[in-house]
């Protein structure tokens, strides 16, 4: 996966037999990412597709693509991951996703990277390394004071007890 990459989800069937997909997607932004006429990107290869049609169906994000109306075009896709570039999805604050790989300080002192997410129903919560620990603090306003992807870093506040490591 490249910087600018965003995993959506992973196709995992088919549904009738003019070409459209069922996707398993845990994105969280699909209204702004599975509109006509954007671009997906599938497989290992990447190959690029464009969106013609999108529905949520039970569990399940449906898709179609432009070009295809038959399910024997579209049969290889089952179980392979798609992606869109991040520049597609227009939304001014940034993607949790976009916190992996960010520098975390609190009080002007590195406490290490976020090297996961937890996302759940309940509480997202970030997972933070440094050489020693892992920490998990919750990804919400009170604890996150700034995210600045430009230079690769994540400012948080009120978080002293998280990093106790009494």
């Amino acid at each position: 996966m490249t910087v600018n990459e965003i995993y959506i989800g992973e196709i995992v069937g088919t549904h009738g037999i003019k070409g459209e997909v069922r996707l398993i997607s845990e994105f969280r932004e699909k209204e702004y990412a599975f509109l006509k006429g954007k671009k997906v990107y599938i497989g290992e290869d990447r190959k690029e597709f464009t969106i013609r049609t999108y529905r949520h169906h039970k569990k399940y994000d449906m898709l179609t693509f432009e070009g295809i109306d038959d399910i024997n075009e579209v049969i290889d896709m089952r179980f392979e991951k798609v992606y869109m570039n991040r520049k597609d999805i227009e939304l001014k604050v940034p993607l949790e996703e976009e916190f992996v790989g960010l520098d975390v300080y609190f009080q002007k002192k590195k406490k290490g990277t976020v090297i996961d997410l937890l996302l759940r129903e309940m509480q997202d919560v970030l997972i933070i390394k440094n050489d020693d620990h892992k920490y998990m603090i919750p990804i919400d306003k009170h604890f996150i004071e700034k995210v600045d992807l430009k230079n690769h870093r994540m400012i948080l506040k009120n978080v002293e007890a998280f990093f106790n490591e009494d």
